[in-house]
């Protein structure tokens, strides 16, 4: 194994290699690399501190403490000079302290519903700031509503929708393009929940990586957010656009100097944003629920008041059938059929007669009260002496009456 090539993990936790054994050893003679350095040869099963592979390697080590890192964490003297990289794929995660916790789905949406609040705020001052200096051209599209204004400048007019479309769409992705490739290496929100895009090496990710992220992330959009959610179940949970991009969300503190400082579940942040989202998403549910069944509830609470009314209207009918039959005319009054006159509490009027049908009928009006909705004020009539038999009639719309009174 004397000419195998090595990777090592520096004090500043960066990964380096493929080295040869001579420049671990002028780095472990020089302090850069101590007894518990990580290091990683091709037939490791993981990456191994530098003591227990010494005597391959023809070291003599005492376990000490990692010096402060210094420069760029290659070391210098008699390292100065070799090649330096990257660890190929084929090398696994440092284990323990030097692991890398990936951004999982949750603290990810975190990130993703606090960057949406801020450019939604940050688009509603846009869009105060259009109207106010288009405030001249928005008197002239008043033409738009009223034919006798004058008529609108249409280059001022179309200079306006561009500003209102397309300056948006260009604020959200430099928002995302330069906050993602600073030196935060994450928008607002990934910063505020704790997380950082890099790439497959752990870098800060270049500006046209960053765009070429943005515009890939059309596709999780385009594939009905499933890009998004694969982020939940994936290996490194990556979405889409991460893999076209070829970049990870990481913890913040992976590839630093502190990578024990890294969190696996959700910070307070996190858990607060996702309980917001998570009330404001029951809130909009809530309300559309009750914007759809609420006006249903009202209309079959105002056909069963009609069916109260046929109900009780019920004797009624068999009583001037009965007289149409023995007297062959309709009865002029409540007294003619035997019955008391017709009350209810939605009843303003209500008296007997003959259409021009033929057909004898109880005619009701309905009161002027608001609890009825489109009832209030309407008439209802109850007939007898037609072809169809006992009949129900309203002027009211068909929707808000009982199926057997409509038409």
């Amino acid at each position: 194994m004397s000419d195998a090539l090595w990777y090592y993990v520096s004090a500043d936790r960066q990964r380096h290699g493929p080295v040869g054994p001579d420049v671990l050893r002028a780095l472990a003679a020089d302090g850069s690399l101590t007894a518990t350095s990580l290091v990683w040869r091709e037939g490791l099963p993981q990456w191994q501190p530098l003591s227990t592979l010494a005597a391959e390697l023809g070291l003599s080590l005492e376990v000490a403490p990692p010096p402060l890192p210094a420069g760029n964490g290659n070391g210098d003297g008699g390292a100065a000079g070799h090649a330096v990289g990257h660890s190929p794929s084929t090398a696994p995660e440092p284990a323990g302290a030097d692991a890398v916790v990936d951004a999982g789905f949750l603290r990810r949406l975190a990130a993703h519903l606090i960057d949406t609040v801020l450019l939604a705020g940050a688009g509603y001052a846009l869009l105060f700031l259009l109207l106010l200096g288009f405030g001249i051209g928005l008197a002239g599209m008043a033409a738009l509503f009223d034919p006798a204004a004058p008529p609108p400048d249409d280059g001022l007019l179309a200079l306006l929708l561009v500003g209102l479309y397309v300056l948006p769409i260009l604020m959200q992705g430099a928002y995302h393009i330069l906050f993602t490739s600073s030196a935060w290496q994450a928008t607002p929100g990934k910063r505020a929940v704790g997380i950082k895009v890099v790439d497959f090496e752990g870098k800060r990710i270049s500006t046209a990586r960053s765009a070429g992220r943005w515009f890939a992330a059309a596709l999780s959009y385009l594939t009905l957010y499933f890009g998004f959610l694969m982020a939940a179940f994936t290996d490194r949970k990556m979405a889409l656009h991460d893999m076209v991009a070829s970049t990870r969300v990481v913890d913040q503190w992976a590839y630093t100097a502190h990578p024990e400082r890294q969190q696996r579940g959700l910070g307070g942040c996190a858990i607060a944003t996702l309980a917001a989202g998570g009330l404001l998403f029951a809130l909009v549910f809530l309300a559309t629920l009750a914007a759809i069944a609420l006006p249903a509830y009202q209309d079959y609470t105002q056909r069963s008041r009609i069916s109260e009314l046929m109900v009780q209207a019920t004797p009624y009918q068999a009583a001037m059938n009965d007289f149409l039959g023995n007297t062959d005319r309709c009865p002029d009054d409540f007294g003619e059929i035997g019955l008391a006159p017709f009350t209810h509490a939605l009843v303003a009027e209500a008296e007997l007669g003959e259409n021009g049908l033929g057909e004898c009928v109880l005619q009701l009006v309905l009161e002027q009260d608001q609890t009825l909705g489109p009832l209030a004020g309407e008439y209802v009539w109850f007939s007898v002496g037609g072809h169809d038999g006992f009949r129900c009639r309203s002027s009211a719309a068909d929707e808000v009456l009982p199926l057997a009174c409509r038409g």
